[in-house]
């Protein structure tokens, strides 16, 4: 299983732009174990439990170690990602854009299958399959949902994390937009 660099390359960059230059280098002053991670590149593939180990250290060392950090990193991510790329989902309905949520979430994750279950016209379940079950993907990963519910064609959009059992799983819940 691994993860695009540009999930550890826009975790960086969020945090230096939040925290600073300096605060970043103390962290890989502390964390000498992830110094590779300043080489790595966007379109290349790295070890998914190197990623969270790197995601649960940026968060004890960013944040208050729980995982709240990461969300605001998925947001982010989401943005750059949508600002080029995945900008083709700008004004999609809703249901057009979770059609397309396979191929979006395999540009990040080699092994992550996104599972859509509709509940009622304006709300599903969506669950990410085949990935670790683990609380810091699971937060980046429901930040990345935030921000890109956003950029889609529906008002009032909720998201909610749900308990993990076997895979990482959210409610979505949505006011369609006429025309």
């Amino acid at each position: 299983m691994q993860v695009k660099g540009k999930a550890f390359t826009s975790a960086l960059e969020y945090t230096d732009k939040k925290y600073g230059c300096e605060k970043v280098k103390l962290f890989f002053t502390h964390f000498p174990a992830f110094e590779e991670i300043k080489n790595y590149n966007d379109l290349n593939w790295y070890s998914i439990d190197m990623y969270l180990k790197f995601s649960e250290s940026l968060d004890k060392y960013f944040g208050f170690g729980d995982a709240s950090l990461l969300v605001e990193i998925g947001e982010y991510s989401a943005k750059k990602a949508f600002e080029s790329s995945h900008r083709l989902f700008k004004d999609l309905s809703m249901q057009c854009a979770l059609s397309n949520a396979q191929s979006v979430f395999l540009s990040y994750y080699s092994a992550g299958i996104a599972e859509i279950k509709y509940l009622r016209d304006n709300k599903i379940t969506f669950s990410v399959k085949n990935l670790p079950v683990s609380p810091y993907l699971g937060k980046t990963i429901h930040g990345w949902i935030k921000h890109a519910v956003k950029s889609i064609k529906a008002n009032d959009t909720n998201v909610v994390e749900l308990e993990p059992k076997t895979c990482l799983c959210y409610s979505i819940e949505w006011t369609n937009l006429a025309g």
